[in-house]
């Protein structure tokens, strides 16, 4: 789904690392970081990417989601281009990170939090901005509690249209089901892709 709108997609590996990096590879990943055994957030710092100081999208390996990457791209310059921008979305309910907000601009987050704004998964940064203002830190919410420090921390009036986290078999059948009517051609295709991904991964014809 985003490679209509990005030129280059790198990949963090790190369970069955030399297996799924060959199968982005060929799904035309641009590059592949293998990360075992380091903390979510470790990449920022200690890849090529710690070299990049202009926006990039951030997505964690089980999100599936329809947005707007033009409205995204334009709330993130309105906002003035932090260091990181989170991406939220306002489940009825589930765990994770929980926002705590003024107008944009993060006070809080974290799962102890009874907030309404979940953090998705997708965020923007600019790598080199983080390594610099986050030092030492290698996990997304210690990162974020550093940039929330430099008033560095925002989150987006752009949410997804649709979204669900899909970590195994049954959370993509159920999205397929539930998904099957509303979603758009591309998520549909996606979905498709998806389970192909899933076939291959497990060796299933």
């Amino acid at each position: 789904m985003l490679r209509p709108w990005a030129c280059n997609i790198f990949v963090t590996v790190g369970y069955m690392g030399d297996r799924l990096a060959k199968h982005v590879i060929s799904l035309g990943a641009a590059g592949v970081f293998e990360t075992s055994g380091n903390p979510n957030g470790w990449w920022i710092a200690n890849t090529l990417l710690s070299y990049v100081d202009e926006p990039i999208l951030v997505s964690t390996c089980d999100n599936l989601y329809d947005i707007d990457f033009v409205k995204l791209h334009r709330d993130y310059r309105s906002a003035g281009s932090p260091a990181c921008m989170i991406i939220p979305v306002k489940p009825e309910f589930g765990a994770g990170d929980r926002i705590e907000c003024d107008k944009q601009y993060i006070n809080d987050i974290g799962p102890h939090l009874n907030q309404p704004l979940l953090a998705s998964g997708m965020q923007i940064l600019r790598p080199a901005s983080v390594a610099r203002l986050a030092a030492g830190a290698t996990d997304f919410l210690s990162i974020w509690h550093r940039l929330i420090l430099h008033q560095e921390l925002y989150v987006s009036r752009v949410l997804p249209k649709q979204w669900a986290a899909v970590d195994t078999i049954d959370d993509l059948i159920f999205t397929e089901k539930t998904w099957q009517q509303s979603s758009t051609p591309l998520v549909q295709q996606e979905l498709q892709q998806l389970n192909r991904n899933d076939q291959a991964m497990t060796g299933v014809a």
